[in-house]
């Protein structure tokens, strides 16, 4: 519907006439309205956002700077982790191939990491393409890591003797694992002294179990020292010793089978408190007994339990 709108000068009459606005006027008009009105807008709003901040955007402005102050340093910590999962990886290599005469696999850790790094900036065809050429990287490990299973089965089927590979403690828990081998604070002295095996900590009179199948070598009462003690010859010259016991359930010359039980949890001897010292010996030598229990625990628990035992300090005998 038109609107009136004020007058305008007719040539041929010489005189004033009203005008009606047509439709089409009308939608020009709004539209030029509109498009201003929002370029405007625009113009206001870029103009503050540009000369002000929010309080959300100066927190997370604070946040950037901090991130860029701690970028270096978290640049060098990823460096050294990288450098101790070299040594780790070459440790893990030694330990394969004492047990199973095979080298540790190889796992592909930091490369997932740099790419997760990135993955929000990567078109979705990259992602599927690098995830296709994952799957079928994996797919021919998993083929090698089939071969490797099958040698070490048929290395052990070959092979009677086998080291002690369970927890002397049934149900043991990563965090029940105290000191082990190495130079620890002895509870009595207060100085370091070499400790021997591994302190697993736990109730009195829980049983005490055979790590690996054996013969009972020697039983030991005392009152002094490791206090009661039962130590099982195992095949391959392997010899595991367990102290501090409360009772002991063997005699000298018993066959033991891997679970078997021989004493009992206790304070005999120079105990701080009731635990089991846990030692391993291959061919005289003492070596740690964390690396001889993995077959007791899951890929997560066991990692829990190498850096307990690593890290503690203070020993309870």
């Amino acid at each position: 519907m038109a609107k009136k709108k004020g007058y305008v000068f007719d040539r041929d009459s010489l005189s004033f006439r009203r005008e009606r606005l047509t439709f089409r006027a009308v939608v020009k008009f709004l539209a030029i309205f509109a498009t201003s009105a929002i370029t405007c807008t625009l113009i206001v709003y870029f103009l503050f956002s540009f000369f002000f901040n929010t309080k959300e955007e100066a927190v997370l402005l604070e946040q950037n700077r901090a991130y860029e102050e701690q970028l270096p340093r978290l640049q060098k910590k990823a460096d050294m982790l990288a450098d101790e999962l070299v040594y780790l990886s070459g440790c893990d290599s030694i330990i394969y191939r004492s047990i199973f005469r095979s080298d540790a696999p190889k796992l592909d850790i930091m490369r997932s990491f740099s790419f997760l790094g990135g993955i929000d900036t990567i078109p979705d065809t990259r992602v599927v393409e690098y995830s296709a050429a994952k799957l079928k990287s994996l797919e021919a490990k998993a083929s090698g890591v089939e071969d490797n299973l099958r040698a070490v089965l048929e290395i052990l089927s070959a092979c009677s003797e086998f080291p002690p590979m369970a927890a002397p403690v049934k149900g043991l828990s990563p965090y029940q694992v105290g000191a082990s081998v190495g130079e620890k604070i002895n509870p009595f002295y207060k100085v370091p002294v070499f400790h021997s095996g591994m302190d697993i900590i736990s109730e009195a009179d829980v049983p005490v179990l055979a790590a690996g199948p054996g013969v009972v070598s020697s039983v030991t009462r005392s009152m002094k020292g490791h206090g009661n003690m039962v130590t099982v010859s195992h095949p391959s010259g392997y010899v595991s010793r367990y102290a501090h016991l409360s009772s002991i359930a063997v005699h000298k010359g018993s066959k033991v089978a891997a679970g078997t039980k021989i004493g009992s949890v206790g304070v005999s001897g120079n105990a701080y408190a009731p635990h089991l010292h846990y030692e391993v010996l291959r061919d005289t030598l003492e070596v740690d007994p964390v690396n001889y229990m993995f077959a007791s625990f899951n890929v997560s628990d066991y990692v829990d339990m190498l850096v307990i035992s690593s890290v503690t300090k203070q020993s309870m005998d």
